[in-house]
């Protein structure tokens, strides 16, 4: 639910425990009459003047522009103007997020923006991209849309998900990190990059949400992407870190950190569990 509904208590509320995800989204968000068939269009008028450029921004992003001269070129709205949406989007209605390569934000041509509100994302993919079916009240033919494609749009969130354990594992110490972000150039691109500079180490992270344990090959070509990186080559200690959502067919070695759904379950059981001692 939360990859759909994202973390807005009044959304996840509305999902009945009771029915299949797919039928809480019929209900819930494609139906005409639904609660949150329009929702982001009504907050964006609420809290914008321009509620259409806002959309139309979105819908660039959701398609796959990330930088700034592909956002403009691809809604409509020039260079000079759209850094005033974005900040609105990022720092007032927090819907958006600015990512820039580890060790590189000075670099303004390397920032990318990305939706981080995961209601947002899947209702500018879902909804906003088929209005017009959606308009004519044929929910069934979306529906089959979501369910066909619904895994690799979950495979964001489990990324998400899976740097959020990580950086869970470097605050209570089972590793330790000064510096972590993101990392990409040309075709090459890490889920997650984390060094410690005091020891000399980098942990590159990898999540992957296959219906099939993953096998040596991911991890080999992890360790291949890995020479690309320009940090302390030839001195530095690599440790891949390599999350599955259905497991492995090879066992954890010297260098790699493999986490399956179940370990992260228990973690954050673990880390739940913390947080109510601490607040009790």
């Amino acid at each position: 639910g939360y990859a759909v509904f994202g973390g807005t208590p009044a959304y996840l509320s509305l999902i009945d425990q009771n029915l299949p995800l797919i039928e809480n989204i019929k209900l819930k968000i494609l139906s005409k009459t639904s609660p949150l068939f329009e929702e982001p269009y009504i907050i964006l008028s609420q809290e914008t003047r321009e509620p259409l450029k806002y959309m139309t921004i979105l819908q660039a992003m959701e398609l796959g522009a990330f930088t700034l001269g592909e956002i403009a070129d691809n809604s409509g709205i020039s260079s000079n103007d759209l850094p005033k949406y974005l900040k609105t989007l990022i720092n007032e209605l927090n819907i958006v997020k600015r990512e820039y390569p580890i060790f590189e934000r000075e670099k303004r041509g390397r920032t990318r923006y990305l939706i981080s509100d995961n209601f947002f994302r899947f209702w500018f993919r879902y909804v906003w991209r088929n209005i017009n079916l959606l308009e004519i009240e044929d929910v069934e033919t979306v529906s089959r849309k979501i369910v066909e494609s619904i895994d690799e749009y979950v495979s964001r969130v489990f990324e998400e998900v899976c740097i959020e354990h990580f950086l869970w594992m470097a605050s209570s110490k089972p590793i330790s990190i000064t510096d972590f972000g993101k990392w990409w150039r040309r075709n090459i691109e890490f889920d997650g990059v984390a060094v410690n500079s005091r020891e000399n180490i980098v942990y590159f992270i990898e999540a992957k949400w296959s219906s099939k344990p993953i096998g040596r090959e991911v991890l080999s070509n992890l360790i291949r992407r890995s020479t690309e990186f320009p940090w302390n080559p030839g001195r530095r200690r690599e440790i891949y870190v390599i999350y599955s959502r259905s497991g492995f067919t090879f066992e954890e070695e010297e260098g790699t950190i493999l986490i399956d759904l179940r370990k992260l379950d228990k973690d954050f059981e673990n880390q739940n569990s913390q947080s109510n001692a601490l607040s009790s």
